[in-house]
């Protein structure tokens, strides 16, 4: 009877601990969701980027100290394993060492989402690592205070200042290991993206190549073409010899270039004179051409074959005659390389894939964030493509 009553009070005694020090688990959880208010004003967006794996693992992580303090008492036979106590200990250790190194982590992805918004890798490296290695550990300092404090009032196991050392810096020393995780999660993701854009980079420009040499190579470019030189062989030999020299360029020129992703303003419009060169003797008056290129942009770049893929376009879509001869106006503005025609619509195109523009625009996507523009007003037929910088290929 005295055993069973012994028995029945340590049970009752081990409830009453437990339940106590569940409560106070529970005011110690609901102090994980203060700083994310604090953090950001878009609390769910930020959520929807946190990658819960990392505070997943962070957090079973937590349990490890646990383990090895439980194992070292026992060891030692500091710990009695048949009581009840011992169990319920064990338990609440786990879920307190759970619930910080969680909330921790939480806190510390937060902050570093910021730290990504103010300071992204693109703009300056240094100053992005000067941030990671400073601001979250101030920031998973501040957030474990709290929750130290509360921890020091349940155990009582070191004096005040030095519990609370004791804590910041297990929170420092976490964060740092969680922001190299983060971080080199982030570069990985960021070089298999990057192999992917390059993958898709190439099919495209693998697409613009095998259409660029369709449309140079296609059966009417080479009868028109040889039907003109025909017709100049009659007329001037001087004539002809110049002919068959920009007929060379032309297709020396795409077999240059057709491994290149994009090329200078300068080249593509020095591979452009050849290619009006043969139309001009093929449509003579009925086309007219302009050129007006500021040269300080000759050394931007543009992807290749786009300049004449926009002159072929407006050749194909457009009736050229002496009655209503086509006006192609070539010029910079600002940022852009412009292709202007006026708009006299054939009634129908023959071998019209339309897919160059298409392709165009996809090209771009892949380079660069600018977008090509394309506006139809009701007398012209406006091509807007960007000018990109040697830096951001």
């Amino acid at each position: 009877m005295g055993m069973e009553d012994t028995g029945s009070k340590l049970a009752r005694q081990a409830f009453h601990l437990f339940h106590s020090r569940i409560i106070q688990v529970h005011s110690i959880i609901l102090q994980i969701d203060i700083p994310i208010g604090f953090l950001c004003q878009d609390e769910e967006t930020l959520r929807m980027k946190i990658n819960k794996k990392i505070v997943l693992y962070f957090g079973l992580g937590g349990i490890l100290p646990v383990i090895y303090f439980v194992g070292e008492g026992l060891y030692e036979g500091k710990d009695d394993p048949t009581s009840l106590v011992f169990y319920t200990d064990i338990l609440i250790d786990l879920v307190l060492s759970y619930g910080m190194t969680t909330s921790i982590s939480l806190v510390v992805l937060l902050c570093l989402e910021k730290v990504n918004q103010i300071f992204p890798w693109e703009k300056n490296i240094w100053v992005r690592f000067a941030a990671d290695i400073t601001i979250t550990p101030i920031v998973a300092a501040i957030s474990v205070y709290p929750l130290a404090v509360i921890t020091f009032y349940i155990y009582h196991d070191d004096a005040f200042n030095a519990h609370i050392l004791k804590n910041v810096i297990i929170a420092i020393v976490l964060d740092l290991l969680l922001v190299a995780v983060y971080e080199g999660t982030y570069f990985f993701k960021q070089w298999k993206q990057s192999l992917l854009k390059s993958e898709r980079l190439e099919k495209e420009n693998i697409s613009s190549r095998f259409e660029a040499l369709k449309n140079q190579i296609n059966p009417h470019f080479l009868f028109n073409s040889l039907n003109t030189l025909s017709s100049l062989v009659h007329e001037s030999a001087e004539k002809s010899e110049a002919f068959i020299d920009e007929f060379a360029k032309i297709y020396r020129y795409v077999l240059e270039n057709q491994e290149s992703i994009a090329v200078s303003l300068k080249k593509e419009l020095a591979f452009v004179e050849s290619f009006m060169y043969l139309q001009k003797i093929r449509f003579g008056e009925s086309l007219d051409t302009e050129v007006a290129i500021d040269a300080s942009k000759l050394e931007k770049l543009v992807p290749t074959l786009s300049l004449q893929l926009l002159i072929e376009n407006a050749i194909k879509h457009n009736m050229v005659t002496r009655s209503a001869p086509l006006k192609i106006k070539i010029h910079t503005d600002g940022g852009f390389l412009i292709v202007e025609n006026n708009l006299q619509m054939r009634k129908q195109v023959n071998n019209s894939t339309a897919i160059g523009l298409k392709n165009l625009r996809e090209r771009y996507k892949l380079i660069t964030r600018l977008k090509p523009e394309f506006i139809v007003t009701d007398n012209s037929y406006i091509a807007k493509i960007p000018l990109i910088d040697k830096d951001e290929l």
